[in-house]
């Protein structure tokens, strides 16, 4: 998965969350503030995108600073996807 494809997943979950949403899902967007996830939210999106997007989260490397912003997830996200054989 690119990086693309993962701002692609994050926005599909976070519409599901938030489906009365119409801000688009970019790397540029807060995560609470633009997007209305609040902490539990925050813990679906993290189950799902485990779930649909392969990646394989070590929650004691989760710093507060990987929910600023979609892109901050996403580069945190790209470090937890399995490696490529």
């Amino acid at each position: 998965m690119d990086r693309a494809q993962m701002v692609e997943a994050i926005g599909r979950s976070v519409a599901a969350m938030v489906p009365y949403s119409d801000t688009p899902v970019e790397e540029d967007k807060r995560l609470f503030e633009d997007l209305g996830l609040d902490s539990t939210s925050i813990v679906e999106l993290m189950i799902d995108l485990e779930d649909n997007a392969g990646v394989v989260v070590d929650t004691d490397a989760i710093e507060p600073d990987v929910f600023e912003t979609v892109g901050s997830l996403v580069d945190f996200l790209m470090r937890s996807l399995p490696a490529e054989r």
